[in-house]
């Protein structure tokens, strides 16, 4: 896992996850999650965790995943602290990008909606997409596994995703350089970007 300190180099490459790491759906869950039977308020592991008691299958969280998307977007907002990262990374001269699990639409039975264009979107709308890192540096995968050997064959030197899984199964292929973004999971090192800004030399102010 990543150390206490690394430092990225000028020209050297940070590559980012894009949902519940880059964006923030907080108040989209707040949002949707009633509909569901569910109080507000209820995180986004306790949502999980409580539709796979309840049928034994994902479908139930498939289906808020469709909604929370898209639909959800429209309530989400950037990270903690992204901002400012981003913009040291900028003053910096750290290359940026964004590497996604992301499928092109929802299944059928949840309306076949586009996934990638909103998401493209929001983070023009945000400021990132342009200011931050061109469209072309944006990568989704239809599957985990081919996010990874995307991720692999980057070769980024820091990558930050909120799912344990994922930074394992890079650590099972020698991949190092990793951050699990998380406010939930225990050993994670951070949920927002201030305190990783401090920790690759930059004063939180």
């Amino acid at each position: 896992m990543l150390r206490d300190s690394i430092k990225l180099k000028e020209n050297s490459y940070c590559a980012i996850d894009l949902d519940n790491t880059i964006i923030n759906y907080t108040a989209a869950f707040e949002r949707i999650a009633p509909r569901f039977g569910l109080p507000r308020g209820s995180t986004r592991h306790a949502i999980r965790k409580s539709f796979k008691s309840e049928d034994g299958t994902d479908h139930l969280w498939q289906e808020f995943q469709s909604l929370l998307y898209t639909e959800g977007l429209n309530y989400a907002a950037p990270s903690p602290g992204l901002m400012e990262f981003l913009e040291f990374l900028k003053r910096s001269k750290v290359r940026v990008s964004i590497i996604s699990h992301k499928t092109r639409k929802t299944q059928e039975r949840f309306g076949a909606l586009n996934l990638r264009e909103p998401a493209l979107n929001w983070l023009e709308s945000h400021g990132i997409l342009g200011k931050y890192l061109p469209n072309s540096s944006v990568f989704f995968s239809d599957t985990q596994d081919q996010k990874i050997d995307l991720i692999l064959r980057e070769n980024p030197n820091l990558f930050i995703d909120d799912l344990r899984e994922v930074l394992e199964k890079l650590a099972a292929n020698k991949f190092q350089n990793v951050w699990l973004y998380s406010s939930e999971e225990s050993g994670a090192r951070c949920g927002d970007f201030y305190k990783l800004r401090s920790m690759l030399g930059q004063r939180h102010e």
